[in-house]
């Protein structure tokens, strides 16, 4: 038997499921937490009625994915324990463009309200991720995998290692303004503040001085740079990128 918390804890991953996975399978969990409900006693049951309507799992409103988007989500699982090779079709994210080529699957992901497969690319003789929604055809050859690839885990492990370059950000805000950056710090490498007479002196670290720049423009109005001076460099040459393209 079930206890009342392992029977919540498939009723909220259920709720995960019904936002953030294919139909597919989340038909599949339906179905299995159903079953898992029959079994249960009549007042876990209750229990788990009662929470039903409270609990809600949002989509990310910028980037809010759509059933056609996770359509290969099926086959890729079945790639992955069958250790097929699949032949797709890809939209780069940011070049758009296209390029088709076989992948040795190595797992899937969910990150940042987006699902990614890890794969060995034969094309480019290298590991590459893949965005599910960005594969436009996808299906399973003939070929098996032979290679010896690390696990999803440890190929994750490598990557977090190689990215562990983090650059130590300092910025100055008044107390009245430090609500405008909100939330947002938290996904900008926030570590430490300090309080200074009337300022906030806000410590970052953070994994791409560009992406940082480019996030400063939501509030620069209302901070100062500490440090780094490169940093300063930055902003002032995204912003002249930025002028050339306002036409008044």
């Amino acid at each position: 038997m079930f206890t009342r918390d392992e029977a919540a804890a498939f009723l909220t991953a259920e709720k995960f499921m019904q936002t953030m996975a294919d139909p597919h399978t989340s038909n599949a969990f339906y179905s299995a937490v159903q079953k898992i409900k029959s079994v249960l006693r009549k007042a876990d049951k209750t229990y788990l009625d009662s929470l039903d309507h409270h609990i809600a799992v949002l989509q990310n409103p910028f980037l809010p994915l759509k059933a056609e988007d996770l359509k290969f989500l099926p086959q890729i699982m079945k790639g992955i324990a069958d250790q097929k090779v699949m032949s797709l079709t890809y939209e780069a994210v940011h070049s758009k463009t296209k390029s088709t080529r076989n992948i040795e699957p190595i797992g899937i992901y969910f990150a940042s309200s987006r699902w990614y497969l890890i794969g060995y690319c034969q094309l480019k003789n290298d590991y590459r991720q893949f965005r599910i929604d960005k594969i436009i055809s996808l299906h399973l050859i003939e070929e098996s995998v032979t290679r010896t690839h690390p696990s999803l885990k440890q190929y994750l492990k490598m990557t977090e290692v190689e990215e562990k370059t983090l650059h130590e950000i300092i910025i100055k805000v008044k107390k009245e303004d430090v609500w405008r950056i909100g939330e947002q710090k938290y996904y900008m490498g926030f570590v430490e503040e300090r309080f200074e007479n009337e300022d906030v002196i806000l410590t970052f670290m953070s994994p791409s001085q560009e992406g940082f720049a480019k996030a400063y423009y939501m509030y620069g109005e209302y901070s100062e740079i500490i440090s780094p001076l490169s940093l300063k460099t930055m902003i002032i040459e995204t912003g002249e990128k930025i002028l050339k393209k306002i036409k008044l």
